[in-house]
């Protein structure tokens, strides 16, 4: 074999060797992408209720983490927790609407106070995110609807249902005083629009169908946003 490579002229041996290295399968480098650490509220028990921008149950519970979202044909896999008690990871489908097409993004349920590290894999990337998770507190040092005090409604959960029937048509008056390192935004829209109306403090609004009034908090001492909601059902 060794005569009979000598007597092989170099550039057939160079074209043996990359024919050779052509049949061997590349196969990509797989990297890791360590994301920015992010806060979630784990909120008491809470009225799940469908939401029409992601397919399922949503609950307040549950947050998006992915920086970006996925085609329909994008395989995630690899999905880990490294405390799945405190906080479990899969992947959702949504839409921002009827126009819109479907995509998938990569989300957490919050269970518990704590820490977990999440990893997902898109392609040929690892991503690991660290999750912070709180327990919800109340925002509200007072709130009034109507000139109803519903202060304590809010003290175990974030949700407060009432019955549409009892509200119909009526001009409520929303008044709130927040707890400090709490700011709070509240707007009124219906769950099927991507426009919300905002309603300032001692301002009123007409209740809807199907209308859902929402108090957006920006809490300075964990970093996260968190929603509480009034849901005429």
């Amino acid at each position: 074999m060794k005569k009979l490579l000598k007597k092989l002229p170099i550039c057939m041996l160079t074209a043996m060797l990359m024919m050779i290295t052509l049949a061997i399968p590349a196969y990509a480098k797989t990297r890791t992408v360590t994301l920015k650490t992010t806060s979630a509220t784990c909120y008491g028990r809470t009225a799940n209720y469908k939401d029409p921008y992601m397919k399922g149950t949503w609950c307040d519970n549950l947050y998006v983490i992915s920086d970006v979202s996925y085609s329909l044909s994008a395989k995630i896999t690899s999905l880990k927790s490294s405390n799945p008690s405190v906080a479990s990871i899969g992947v959702r489908i949504s839409t921002a609407g009827d126009a819109a097409p479907e995509e998938k993004m990569v989300c957490i349920r919050a269970h518990k106070p704590g820490t977990t590290t999440v990893s997902y894999k898109v392609n040929n990337t690892i991503y690991k995110r660290k999750i912070k998770v709180y327990k919800y507190t109340s925002p509200f040092s007072k709130i009034k609807l109507g000139g109803k005090d519903i202060t304590s409604k809010f003290r175990k959960t974030n949700t407060y249902i009432l019955p549409y029937s009892k509200y119909k048509d009526k001009t409520l008056k929303v008044s709130y005083k927040a707890v400090p390192k709490r700011n709070i935004v509240v707007t009124y829209q219906k769950r099927d629009d991507l426009s919300a109306n905002i309603v300032s403090n001692n301002k009123t609004f007409k209740v809807k169908k199907g209308c859902i009034l929402s108090f957006t908090v920006s809490n300075s001492r964990t970093n996260v946003k968190e929603t509480c909601s009034v849901i005429f059902k």
